[in-house]
């Protein structure tokens, strides 16, 4: 599990994506709807699973625990 605390147009989040399996996940943060549009379809080719939140990073650890998420691999910001 990767975490993009600034997912914005996904391109940090994309490169990550592609080294990950089908087991692995990428989580977007951003508290732009609008990013959050454009980044979900940016990811939509990777074959990992994506879940995006809108909020700010600074909600990071509410955020995790409200989807039952407690241990990452890594972080991007």
């Amino acid at each position: 599990i990767y975490v993009d605390c600034t997912l914005g147009g996904a391109g940090h989040a994309h490169a990550v994506g592609e080294m990950l399996d089908p087991e692995g996940m990428i989580i977007g943060l951003d508290q732009d709807e609008d990013a959050l549009s454009v980044a979900r379809q940016r990811l939509s080719d990777l074959k990992c699973q994506v879940l995006t939140i809108p909020t700010n990073f600074s909600n990071l650890k509410e955020a995790l625990q409200n989807e039952g998420i407690y241990e990452v691999d890594g972080f991007i910001f």
